[in-house]
């Protein structure tokens, strides 16, 4: 019988017919029939993974909105002889800690989790990100009530830990889809959370007129505790990459410095990609998490003010992530829209410093940079993309996780200088009052990494991808058989 020829086999076992013969496994042509996404057997779980993601943004941002407020009505009841500048610099001193020190404990964390979740599984660690997210808005509660901010600085610290929610569904995704859809599931992932970032913050300038300053802690509780009903309706997703074969081992260690590590060293182009991708989170700091105070000290904007802008800004994230980045990737590579997306940043940037200049209007020069910010979150998704399409199977966890802690570090230390001289060039003791100071800062490390990206993508034209790792994998595993 000459090889390969009328071979059938009833389960999935991989076979050698001859000494000649290739590894042959049952489902080997299927593998590159590509299925349409709108087919997909799973999309229905995958629109319910976005709707928990959604809610889950929904809530934080409505919390990222409530944080500001708590902390200026702490600082107004400690120190009620400060006037209104004073109070409000020392609620961003409080706040640029606050916005700091959770990243650390993700950047001290999040690689062990992201071991746990290619060793037990994606749908533990959604649960793990709500669960440490009820208990940090538990925590402000009490802060609130007795004045006394030391719970919630512990908790909040704690709570950093949520920030596993984005890579575990990432890594959800990429367990049950083909690495050409990864790209498109992650920019539509990008405008979910505009969605979410529209929606918080318009909840909050709702219910922030029904008096009450504990309404909108109770409204974010329960929106989060929404999460835990549907989490259950997952199938988990990496027993579904086993059952099809795109994960057939597990990782054996433990330990996840030592595991990212081996991967970096071994794939230069992954360590700078995750640079980049670390970069990019630390000058995102001031566009994203700056405005608010921001706003406050120029143009005069309160809560409900800022609550429409955030609200304005997640609208430019969902046409960024839902129509214009898709049809991008359409025609052009994943690293052509990367660097377009650093230029956005650059020019959301340079508009932002105009922004604060002393010019009748200047709040409109504001919100149209904010238009180009929109694209930030987005290019965060797609540089997680590509560090996902040359990420082993069995390690997608791992490392889109400690690329998030990574980027973990690079946020707190970007959140404490971001805040920190804003503070400085709005205070008397700057040689000159000049507030937008970091975004001209920032703007400047966005043009050196831009011109890093491009040299980057120019010192590897031919990146490794988690397909062509599989098949090296195999052709090893068959040349070890064989002898």
């Amino acid at each position: 019988m000459p090889p390969n020829s009328n071979l059938k086999f009833d389960d999935n076992e991989i076979r050698i017919i001859g000494p000649e013969t290739p590894l042959i496994k049952k489902d080997d042509e299927k593998e590159n029939i590509k299925i349409p996404l709108i087919k997909h057997k799973y999309i229905k779980q995958t629109i319910l993974l976005y709707i928990i993601f959604f809610v889950w943004v929904m809530s934080t941002f409505l919390y990222g909105v409530i944080i500001p407020n708590m902390l200026v009505d702490y600082v107004a009841f400690k120190f009620p002889s400060l006037n209104f500048d004073d109070q409000q610099s020392k609620a961003a001193y409080y706040k640029s800690y606050s916005d700091a020190l959770p990243n650390l404990t993700m950047f001290l964390l999040g690689p062990l989790i992201g071991v746990f979740s290619d060793r037990y599984g994606r749908k533990k660690i959604l649960y793990l990100a709500v669960f440490s997210s009820i208990i940090d808005m538990a925590s402000c509660f009490i802060s609130m009530y007795t004045h006394n901010l030391a719970y919630y600085y512990v908790f909040h610290t704690l709570g950093g830990i949520n920030v596993v929610m984005q890579p575990a569904v990432f890594s959800y995704i990429a367990d049950i889809f083909d690495e050409d859809h990864v790209p498109i599931l992650y920019s539509f992932a990008g405008a979910a959370l505009g969605i979410g970032v529209v929606i918080g913050p318009l909840i909050f300038v709702f219910i922030s007129s029904l008096g009450s300053q504990f309404i909108p802690l109770y409204v974010t509780g329960g929106l989060m505790s929404l999460c835990f009903i549907g989490i259950p309706f997952l199938p988990e997703s990496l027993e579904i990459a086993k059952q099809n074969n795109k994960i057939q081992e597990t990782i054996s260690t433990f330990n996840p410095f030592k595991l990212i590590y081996s991967l970096l060293k071994s794939s230069g182009y992954i360590f700078w990609v995750v640079l980049v991708f670390a970069s990019i989170n630390y000058t995102g700091q001031d566009l994203i998490n700056d405005y608010y105070y921001f706003a406050s000290l120029l143009y005069g904007w309160g809560s409900t003010q800022n609550g429409y802008y955030l609200a304005a800004l997640g609208s430019t994230i969902i046409i960024w992530g839902a129509f214009i980045i898709p049809l991008m990737l359409k025609y052009f590579s994943q690293r052509r829209v990367i660097t377009f997306g650093y230029c956005c940043s650059l020019f959301a940037h340079i508009m932002f410093v105009f922004a604060g200049v002393k010019v009748k209007h200047n709040y409109v020069i504001f919100l149209v940079g904010s238009v180009f910010v929109g694209f930030v979150p987005n290019n965060m998704n797609i540089i997680q993309a590509v560090i996902s399409g040359c990420t082993p199977a069995n390690m997608q966890g791992s490392v889109l996780t400690g690329a998030n802690a990574i980027a973990g570090l690079a946020n707190f230390v970007g959140s404490i200088a971001a805040n920190d001289i804003l503070m400085y060039f709005s205070s008397p003791d700057a040689p000159i009052f000049f507030p937008p100071a970091i975004f001209l800062i920032n703007g400047v490390v966005v043009l050196i990494t831009l011109i890093s990206t491009i040299l980057i993508w120019r010192a590897y034209k031919n990146p490794p991808t988690t397909k062509n790792l599989k098949e090296q994998q195999q052709k090893l595993d068959s040349e070890n058989i064989i002898n």
